[in-house]
Formats: C-alpha cells, structure tokens, sequence
C-alpha cells in the first residue's frame, strides 16, 4: 500500500513538472516586431445567427524582416471558437483605425488564411477574424493570441490585450 502510494506520488509529480514546463515554454515566447500588448480593450459584439465578424486587428511588422504567422486562438475561449483568420492588405482605414473588408471590397478578395501568412517587412496587414458561439448562449475570450516566427527562425508572440464577448441577440445591451 506504501508502494503504491509513492508510485502515485511520483507520477504526480512527474505530470506537474511536465506541465510546467510546457506552460512555461509558452509564456517565455518574447514578444516581437509586431508589438506588445497595448491597454486592455473589451469589446461586445451582437449576433444573430451565431456567426460574428471580429473586424479587424492590424498588424505592423515594423522590422526589417519578414514574418510567419503560425497560429491564431483565442485565449481563455468560452463557448467562441475562431470559425476563420484571414490576412488582408490594410484598405478601410479611417481616422479612429481601419474598418473590416467587406466581400465586395478588393482586400477581401486579396485574403488568404492567416495560418502560414508572410508579413513583408516594413509593411502592414490587417488579421480579420469570423468567429461563432456553438449555441444560444453568449461566447467570450480574454485574448487573442498570434504565434508567429521571422525570416530567421526566432518565435514571438503578439496578445493583443482585447477581451471579446459576443452576444446571441441583436444588441449588447
């Protein structure tokens, strides 16, 4: 009985030492080029039918290398899932940021998946997300997250600090 308890002990410990160091692994991923996290942001967005354009999160690859997108996820994902990420030239921008493409606009017809996506150097990008709820309930995320990688290998990491909360009816309030 003694045996098995430290067997089980062990295996405990075995498990949180390596969960640990894959949560750590994560979190030292600097961030990068394409900038830190600004202030915290939330945003509510009304849907009907469970399906909800995120808009648009641009993406300033200020250095003078390219960049990878390697994933795109929501962080702490409620009932929200990303339905799809998309890379498109900047093309709406107003005074307040830019606007999210439309299909009859011609960087909506210029998008391609954001997983694998380059952004060139010293250019700019907008990451358009389609999110959905799988049901009548509300869906939320604490963050987004972009894992990406530059021209020589380096992994980095954008948040960009926006809590999203979409709401199945058609309005927030």
């Amino acid at each position: 009985m003694v045996r098995r308890a430290s067997i089980a002990i062990l295996l405990l410990a075995a498990i949180a030492v390596v969960t640990g160091v894959i949560l750590r692994s994560r979190s030292h991923v600097p961030f990068g080029p394409l900038g830190r996290p600004g202030t915290r942001q939330r945003y509510c967005i009304p849907v009907e039918g469970g399906i909800a354009f995120d808009g648009t999160n641009p993406m300033q690859n200020a250095s003078g290398e390219d960049l990878t997108i390697d994933s795109v996820s929501l962080v702490g994902s409620n009932n929200l899932r990303i339905q799809s990420a998309s890379i498109t030239p900047i093309f709406n921008h107003t005074l307040i940021g830019t606007v999210p493409p439309t299909p009859e606009d011609p960087a909506w017809r210029e998008r391609i998946p954001a997983r694998g996506a380059v952004i060139p150097a010293k250019q700019d990008r907008d990451l358009v997300l389609v999110l959905s709820i799988s049901d009548s309930r509300n869906g939320e995320a604490d963050d987004l997250e972009v894992l990406y990688h530059g021209s020589g290998g380096r992994a980095y990491v954008f948040r960009a600090n926006t809590a999203l909360r979409i709401v199945a009816s058609s309005s927030c309030l």
